[in-house]
């Protein structure tokens, strides 16, 4: 079995996880619009600074073996609600690894953040982020367009 363990990345992370980005991006260009943006490690760099100085966002990569194979993050943090994101490298998809990263974030957020509910907004194409959500219990509440918005809610302990 695989240890899948979410780090904060660092500013030194950012060639390692822009090389995985642009490894990825035939596939991530469809989900994610950020993706053609980030056009160097210098933009990776960018990206994390902001997102380490955002209160209303906390950002994990998820490491296997002390590679990036992705990353994952909780985003319009309110009260004791946020919004999730992720996306693997081609190469981990298919494996329960977006899945056990997940569970692992649900786990962070109701024990440090005292977070209650959560939700995924996903587009209603994208199959592989959606089964991801429905294998971890994750239920449909409404389409917003071309976005599925599903939500669960959390036990605090």
């Amino acid at each position: 079995m695989l240890k899948i363990q979410l780090v904060t990345p660092k500013l030194e992370d950012s060639d390692e996880i822009f090389n995985l980005v642009d490894r990825n991006r035939s596939e991530l260009k469809h989900w994610l619009p950020w993706v053609r943006l980030m056009k160097s490690s210098a933009d990776e760099t960018n990206f994390l600074r902001n997102s380490l100085k955002d209160s209303t966002k906390l950002t994990f990569g998820i490491v296997i073996n002390q590679n990036f194979v992705g990353m994952i993050d909780l985003h319009e943090i309110k009260s004791e609600t946020a919004e999730v994101g992720y996306w693997l490298d081609k190469d981990s998809v298919g494996k329960g690894i977006g899945s056990s990263a997940l569970k692992n974030l649900e786990t962070l957020s109701t024990r440090d953040y005292k977070i209650r509910e959560l939700k995924i907004i996903l587009n209603m194409d994208n199959q592989k982020s959606m089964n991801v959500a429905k294998r971890n219990g994750y239920q449909f509440i409404e389409q917003n367009g071309q976005n599925l918005v599903f939500k669960k809610e959390l036990e605090i302990f």
